[in-house]
Parts: C-alpha cells; structure tokens; sequence
C-alpha cells in the first residue's frame, strides 16, 4: 500500500515525451505541405498557361546562380538550419536541388546547418537523468527496448538515426535528447557520418549534369 502512495505522490514526467511526440510539431508539416501544394498548383500553371521553355529556365536559374554563389550557398544554410529545427520533410528535395546547381559543396553546406539545427534542438530538450528516462518508459516495451539500446550503444545509436534517409533530422536530435544520449555520442555520431546523406545526394544530384538533357 506504501508503493502505491509513493506511485500516487510521484506521478510519472511525460513532459518530455509529449514534446518527442508534440503535435505542435503538425504545424510545421502542414506549413510545408502547404508550400509544397501551392508550389505544385503554381507551376501547374506556369506549365499549362505559361508556355515556358523549361531548358532555357533551368539554363537561366543555372547562370543566375553561378553569378550569385555566395549569396546561393548562404540561403541554403538559412534555409536547411530552419528547415532541420522542424520535421518537415524536404531536406532532400532542397538538397538534390541545390546540389544540381552548386555542386558537392552543397552538401558541406547543409551538414553545417543540420549540426547547428540539431545542437540547438538537442541542448533544449535534453535529459540528463536515465532513472527519469526508465520511469517515463516503463509502460512502453518498444521504447524500453530502444532506450536499452540507445544507453548501451548510444555512439551507433546515433550514427544510425543519421543514415536512415526517412528519419527527419530533427527527429533523430529529438529522440537524442529523449533517450538520454551523452553530448560525446550525439556529437560523435552526428559529426561522423552526419555529412554522408547531404554530401551523397549533392554529388548524385551534380552528376545529373552528365545527362545529356536540354544541351547541358
């Protein structure tokens, strides 16, 4: 009877795991599924009305880029430092597109974006106490499972959640941060192999300018 008084008396925090899960987080995706519809619908449009010449667009946007590279590549860390403190998924998307037209360089770019993004979302939620951890998990066995996991291997943990193309950065940062994850594996993991999915895409996506499309 004492146990369950002091169970009573010490309610279990999910203060935290409402914040890994916080549907506050449903108004960034629906931001950027409303960009994404009303960017499909304008260039619907562009393409029925419009008439364009789509190789002399890419051709233009190209030259205008190659002219303005430095202002380029501050307006993609801009961009991805913004985009990474959210769950939106257009990481790729903006960084197939920017390393079509500025290179494997571009990947280096958003890599320094995403770890700024994931410090910041990292230090402010982060737990320091495992016992806290155990209790707010106890009644989940899948993430028991995963907070063994991420305790036990917390530097492959981490390295893991940044290869996975469908896991969001901000996501593997929260869940960092909820999992109790050391600064010396969240930072190990992420400057480790953090660089592989931005520089990758970059490269696959300057590479496309071997295809013989449009004269380029």
């Amino acid at each position: 009877q004492n146990a369950r008084l002091n169970r009573v008396e010490r309610p279990v925090d999910r203060s935290l795991w409402r914040t890994f899960v916080n549907v506050a987080q449903a108004r960034a995706v629906r931001l950027g599924l409303f960009i994404l519809v009303v960017s499909c619908l304008a260039a619907i449009v562009w393409l029925v009305f419009g008439r364009p010449d789509f190789c002399d667009a890419v051709t233009d946007f190209g030259a205008f880029v190659a002219a303005h590279r430095l202002q380029a590549f501050a307006l993609l860390m801009i961009w991805s430092f913004l985009l990474f403190l959210t769950v939106m998924p257009l990481g790729t998307t903006t960084i197939l597109l920017a390393g079509y037209f500025l290179g494997p360089m571009a990947g280096v770019a958003q890599f320094a974006a995403m770890v700024l993004a994931s410090a910041v979302i990292y230090e402010v939620g982060r737990e320091q106490d495992p016992d806290i951890l155990a209790r707010r998990v106890k009644d989940y066995p899948v993430l028991l499972k995963v907070a063994n996991i991420a305790q036990d291997r917390g530097l492959v943990f981490s390295s893991l959640s940044r290869l996975v193309p469908v896991i969001p950065s901000a996501v593997a940062s929260l869940a960092a941060s909820f999992f109790c994850l050391s600064r010396r594996s969240f930072y190990g993991g992420t400057l480790l192999v953090g660089w592989v999915r931005p520089v990758g895409f970059a490269a696959l996506a300057a590479a496309g300018h071997m295809i013989p499309v449009c004269g380029i």
